[in-house]
């Protein structure tokens, strides 16, 4: 079994076969590791340069869908621009922060110019579009305990090897040649910031002498992750009013909405907006003023739901039929139900975590209370309660 469809490693994040897919289908490297260019019939796997852990981190995924200029709850990190190959041990160094990758110059720059006040702030509508290519060159930078590792670079791919067809690229790596792919610079940028900002100041200083662009990947870094505007959610294009005409008669039927692992280029642009005429629909939210946005619970690796086909979607931002998550097995942010907007006092939790509205209900009601609620929304003390009202 390979290490990265291992769910509970510590360190690899799980990576499902159609994902892989998708990013082997964009790969300029033809699925071989990027740092070393081994064959992609040794031991390779699939790095995350955000890793998927982050969808625990509801603030930090609001910041970059406000400030990279999305819909709300539209970022998604298995998108195959934040994933790419790499050997095993080449990619657990990179997810125990020992080394990262730097987007050209030029890049970087484009996104510095458009922060405001001193390059200390981003600014939603100022943020750049830079559109997905497969050719966007990146040079390694070693972050800390690289000193005593070399990287076996093979130069050549004939089928039979020689020892002339590798080379050993030795600390402090800038021999190595420009590593070409095609994921997105800005996930490169956040990831890369991330872990500078770990860095002592004198560190940080250290790696600048030889890569003068670091401290502006620390600037966008922090930018991009600041807090969102306290009146965000009053932004129709960050969180779209409700509309009642998206309420199908079944919310749960997204067949012809996608085949399963199909990339939906079509689905959503980089700013996370429906480009498709026949997805053209605003974002499913509840109908009270104040809604609080709130990402639900894991579900288990192995676990399957009605969220599959948003999964193997591929854009920066994954999305259902409505514009909205509907479950899955990473924590992600969920629409309320909107029996949670009423103010009832009768709630009462469910085994899921989620309250249920079930005070005041007769036989009358309950066809009602079900259409509202969801037949997975009843639990043993609902059930009770109910049957004692009626």
């Amino acid at each position: 079994m390979d290490m990265d469809s291992m769910p509970g490693s510590p360190i690899v994040d799980y990576v499902r076969p159609s994902t892989k897919e998708r990013v082997q289908a964009v790969d300029p490297n033809e699925g071989r590791c990027l740092v070393e260019n081994c064959s992609p019939t040794s031991s390779i796997e699939y790095c995350y340069l955000l890793s998927r852990k982050h969808w625990h981190n509801t603030g930090l995924l609001d910041s970059l869908e406000w400030y990279w200029n999305m819909r709300a709850n539209t970022l998604n990190l298995d998108t195959r621009r934040n994933i790419f190959p790499a050997g095993a041990s080449v990619h657990h160094m990179h997810d125990t922060g020992r080394w990262l990758l730097l987007p050209e110059d030029a890049i970087v720059q484009q996104y510095y110019d458009t922060l405001a006040l001193f390059h200390v702030f981003a600014v939603r509508e100022r943020f750049p579009v830079i559109p997905d290519r497969n050719d966007f060159r990146y040079r390694l930078v070693p972050i800390k305990d690289m000193k005593g590792i070399a990287f076996t670079r093979q130069h050549a791919t004939p089928v039979d090897l020689s020892p002339d067809d590798f080379t050993v690229r030795v600390y402090p790596f800038d021999t190595l040649p420009v590593l070409v792919s095609h994921i997105h610079p800005k996930f490169a940028i956040v990831a890369a910031g991330m872990r500078l900002s770990t860095l002592q100041a004198e560190d940080v200083s250290a790696l600048a002498d030889a890569f003068p662009i670091l401290p502006k990947i620390v600037a966008l870094y922090r930018a991009w992750t600041g807090p969102c505007p306290a009146n965000a959610q009053e932004n129709d294009s960050f969180w779209p009013p409700y509309n009642p005409s998206d309420d199908d008669a079944d919310d749960d039927d997204d067949r012809g909405d996608e085949p399963r692992d199909k990339d939906y280029n079509d689905a959503v642009t980089e700013k996370g907006r429906y480009r498709s005429k026949t997805r053209n629909r605003a974002r499913d939210a509840s109908p009270t003023e104040n809604r609080t946005r709130t990402r639900g619970a894991n579900q288990r690796p192995g676990q399957t739901d009605g969220a599959d086909d948003m999964r193997d979607r591929d854009s920066d931002s994954a999305v259902t039929k409505k514009g909205r998550y509907n479950g899955g097995h990473r924590k992600r942010r969920r629409r309320r139900n909107w029996h949670e907007s009423t103010g009832s006092s009768g709630d009462a939790p469910s085994a899921s975590g989620k309250r249920t509205q079930s005070g005041g209900l007769s036989r009358a009601t309950v066809a009602e209370h079900t259409c509202k609620v969801g037949k997975m929304e009843w639990s043993g003390d609902a059930l009770l309660t109910w049957s004692r009202q009626c």
